[in-house]
């Protein structure tokens, strides 16, 4: 059995509440690219928990799931022809992709304000690390973050992630716990050990007043730093279900405003040139 239950669910708190967390083995198969078949195969031999329905039919949790995607790339480093100096072989590669490219359109599914979120973060972010001359791995690394910033929000349920308005306490909760769990999805997956402290701090702000961990100043991991100002600017300028599109220069006077506060007043400033506002 990959993983049990009491493990994911101490640093899921009360997130199972939502049944937005549970798939059909169709759609678990349709986010891992299998047959249906396969996924079945998967909970007969004991690599997939999944518990019935009154009428029969399997439902699987979403983190269970991706337990199951890091054991099958796991399986493919073990395989004969693959060698740890050919980590970018044509098989893993794909796997590699396939994962990721799962993971982003998991969080699309259950919330339609999050299509292209990942993608534009991700390209903000990178520009950002050219900008301030990162190596060509730290540039690797924050673009892959950034992609996967949000994938903690798959626990989170589309009613909450959709609400058009102000999130209550216990809501407010839930989503703050997006960060701690995507990774620990990640850590499900050894390629992706390098995104976990970016994922996890990205919501961390400069003066110490962020989550998950009241991290200050450089405490905070770069890559996070520069992953919390993209962010901010894409959500501003994209609006969400309680607030409007903010235009460009209106967004960056909303950075200015928060630098030094909530975010590196030096991200804040490199950004602001890569805009050429």
């Amino acid at each position: 059995m990959i993983g049990t239950s009491s493990t994911r669910r101490s640093w899921m708190g009360n997130i199972f509440d939502d049944n937005d967390e549970f798939l059909t083995a169709k759609e678990a198969a349709k986010l891992l690219k299998v047959t249906v078949g396969t996924i079945k195969n998967y909970i007969y031999r004991g690599e997939l928990k999944s518990f019935k329905t009154p009428g029969g039919q399997h439902r699987i949790s979403k983190l269970d799931l991706f337990e199951v995607m890091g054991h099958r790339i796991k399986e493919v480093k073990k395989e004969p022809h693959f060698k740890e100096t050919q980590k970018f072989s044509d098989e893993f590669r794909k796997d590699y992709v396939g994962v990721i490219r799962t993971l982003l359109e998991a969080i699309e599914i259950i919330d339609t304000y999050a299509q292209g979120h990942s993608a534009r973060v991700a390209k903000y972010s990178l520009s950002i690390a050219k900008k301030l001359a990162l190596s060509p791995k730290e540039m690797r690394n924050i673009e892959l973050s950034a992609l996967l910033h949000d994938i903690g929000k798959i626990c989170v349920g589309s009613a909450i992630l959709g609400k058009p308005g102000r999130l209550n306490d216990k809501e407010s909760f839930i989503v703050r716990k997006h960060a701690v769990v995507g990774e620990g999805i990640v850590e499900q997956i050894e390629f992706l050990q390098s995104t976990r402290p970016l994922i996890r701090y990205h919501h961390e702000r400069y003066d110490g007043q962020g989550y998950p961990d009241g991290l200050s100043g450089k405490e905070i991991p770069l890559g996070a730093r520069i992953i919390s100002v993209a962010e901010a600017y894409d959500s501003i300028t994209s609006g969400c279900p309680y607030r409007q599109a903010l235009p460009t220069k209106e967004a960056v006077k909303e950075l200015e405003k928060s630098a030094n506060s909530q975010f590196d007043p030096v991200i804040v400033e490199t950004f602001i040139e890569v805009l050429s506002i």
